[in-house]
């Protein structure tokens, strides 16, 4: 089985490099089969000539430049329509996810690949669901002014 980790980034130069390697160090570790898929959201910064230098250093990594409408929603949508793996997980290109902790609880027995997938499809759809809610709270002020 491969697991996908999908990383939606914006202006993450001062941490995807860190996080892509931890994540790539974690799941080696552990042999997990896998791809690293980073969605670079437009960053305005060197994320991307970052993520160019590090395919060079981790050939599990991959990434696109979301080409449309910019978010953290519509980056995971396109990684999410974009991964490789048998299963998914979502990760934050900061590290506010903490892959230890996912290593940890892998190792452990306490989870799954397959669980860990689900989890993730179920955060990612609730970012999905908040985003939808903030765009129409948003178009409901703009009438109301």
């Amino acid at each position: 089985m491969k697991l996908s980790v999908v990383i939606p980034a914006y202006n993450e130069e001062g941490s995807i490099k860190s996080s892509v390697l931890e994540i790539h160090s974690t799941l080696v570790k552990n042999n997990i089969s896998h791809e690293i898929l980073v969605i670079n959201d437009n960053s305005k910064d060197q994320t991307e000539d970052i993520l160019k230098n590090l395919m060079l250093e981790v050939n599990s990594l991959r990434y696109i430049t979301n080409p449309g409408a910019n978010g953290f929603g519509y980056a995971v949508r396109l990684g999410l329509e974009n991964f490789s793996g048998d299963c998914v997980a979502i990760m934050m290109g900061d590290m506010s996810d903490m892959m230890g902790d996912m290593g940890h609880m892998m190792e452990s027995g306490k989870m799954t690949p397959e669980q860990m997938s689900e989890m993730s499809k179920m955060m990612g759809d609730m970012s999905g669901m908040m985003k939808q809610m903030s765009e129409r709270m948003g178009r409901g002020m703009k009438k109301a002014q």
